[in-house]
This record gives C-alpha cells, sequence and structure tokens, in this order.
C-alpha cells in the first residue's frame, strides 16, 4: 500500500480503472471479459466504474483471465495510487495533501488522475 491511507472510494476506483485498462489493452470487450470472469456485463461495468468491488474468488478470476495474479494488480494499484497522488498534489500546489484534501478540492478528478496514473503504467 502506499505511504498515505487511502479512502475506500479512491481504493475503489484504482482498482475499476486497473482492471479496465488491462481489460482494453489485451483486446477485452465488457461482455466477453466479463463472460470469461463468471459474472455479468453490469457487475464488470459497477467494477469498472468504483462502484463495486470483486469478492476475492472474482478478484482471482479477474486477475487469472488477465494473465496476472492478484499480488500483481495490487502492486499495479498500489503504484497507480501512489502517481495519483502525486499529480494531484501538483495539481493543488501542496505537497502535504492528503486524499482527502484532494477529494475535498475535486473529488471527480481523482478518476482522471488515476486514469492517467493507469495509462502510464500500462503502456
Amino acid at each position: 500500500m502506499v505511504g498515505e491511507p487511502v479512502p475506500p472510494e479512491v481504493y475503489r476506483n484504482a482498482l475499476g480503472c486497473c482492471v479496465a485498462a488491462l481489460r482494453r489493452h489485451q483486446g477485452w470487450t465488457q461482455q466477453a471479459f466479463a463472460d470469461a470472469v463468471g459474472v455479468s456485463q453490469a457487475t464488470l461495468s459497477r467494477w469498472e466504474r468504483g462502484t463495486a468491488v470483486p469478492d476475492a474468488v472474482q478478484l482471482r478470476d479477474a486477475a487469472g483471465v488477465l494473465s496476472t495474479t492478484v499480488a500483481d494488480l495490487s502492486n499495479l494499484i498500489d503504484r497507480v495510487l501512489a502517481q495519483a497522488l502525486g499529480a494531484g498534489r501538483a495539481v493543488v500546489r501542496d505537497e502535504s495533501a492528503d486524499w482527502n484534501k484532494l477529494l475535498r478540492c475535486g473529488g471527480g478528478q481523482i478518476t482522471g488522475l488515476l486514469q492517467f496514473a493507469v495509462a502510464l503504467e500500462t503502456r
């Protein structure tokens, strides 16, 4: 985990952004990926939007379909969170800003920061 405590909604968004990016990078449609994991397309969509999270078995299965492990996915999420936090601090021009301050300053922008960080990590 990154050094800063991460609010649950930020972690959910980071997980969703990472799953979506890896899925797209590998050429999976939402429906095909959902079928391969054994969930509905609506469930996958909720994961990717950060409004729900997979249970442990679903996460293991999703990682397997993506040819990775839960540990590697967790490491990717940690790197993404660290990059997004750094970018967020630059945006608000406060190197000591924590996630809660960033959420207060523009919580809607957090998803954009996470998507940017995922793009950097998965290119």
